[in-house]
């Protein structure tokens, strides 16, 4: 929403400086994704990095943030990545997108399956996409108001495999019952800020439309 108020100066013919990113809902992400890459980056002798964003849009922003951050701090370790994006317009755009900012050198899996139920139906769970991965640094999970039932079809998948968890909340019920759930599992929680909030945060009050919800592995 911050970001939305800063570039209403665009309609008046007129440009305020202001610092990037912009404080608002998705600053969070940016703290997340670069503390991902840095704990990965220095966890053992044999670095490696592994992200997971679901609801990837068109360009899958975090990945491609996660991955280019990645190339600065360890150029030769391995990587992988999942983008995972149900819409066909946004989707057909995303293995182009992904060529252009140079992240085929990775392990990557791009598909467009619906994360909660599909049209025919059927379940698709976190853990049966990501079957094939073994420890996720980052999964980024921004499903439009699906969160709740992903999360709790995946409890135990998420527990043993996910290091932290950065999800994109799109109701306060579902912001809170998620908070409960996962602080019942044992996560640690680093943010949570309701959605459709003026919340107190570190860095200053920060209008929140999505809602953030952060939490890490405590194992």
């Amino acid at each position: 929403a911050t970001r939305f108020a800063e570039f209403s100066s665009y309609r008046r013919g007129s440009v305020r400086p202001s610092p990037l990113p912009f404080l608002d809902e998705e600053y969070f992400q940016h703290v997340d994704v670069l503390s991902s890459v840095l704990e990965a980056a220095n966890a053992s002798s044999r670095p490696s990095l592994s992200v997971v964003e679901l609801g990837a849009g068109e360009d899958a922003p975090w990945t491609s943030k996660a991955l280019a951050a990645w190339r600065r701090v360890r150029p030769l370790a391995p990587c992988e990545f999942a983008a995972v994006e149900p819409f066909p317009e946004r989707f057909n755009k995303l293995p182009l997108w992904l060529r252009d900012n140079g992240v085929t050198r990775c392990r990557a899996m791009v598909t467009n399956h619906t994360v909660g139920h599909d049209q025919d139906g059927e379940n698709v769970g976190i853990a049966e996409l990501l079957t094939s991965f073994g420890k996720i640094d980052y999964l980024d999970l921004d499903i439009q108001g699906s969160e709740l039932e992903a999360v709790m079809h995946s409890r135990k998948f998420l527990k043993e495999r996910v290091r932290r968890l950065h999800i994109g909340t799109h109701s306060r019920f579902i912001h809170h019952a998620l908070r409960r759930l996962l602080e019942a599992d044992g996560w640690k929680v680093v943010w949570s800020f309701a959605p459709f909030s003026y919340s107190k945060t570190p860095f200053g009050r920060v209008a929140f439309l999505d809602g953030v919800l952060t939490v890490v592995s405590t194992d």
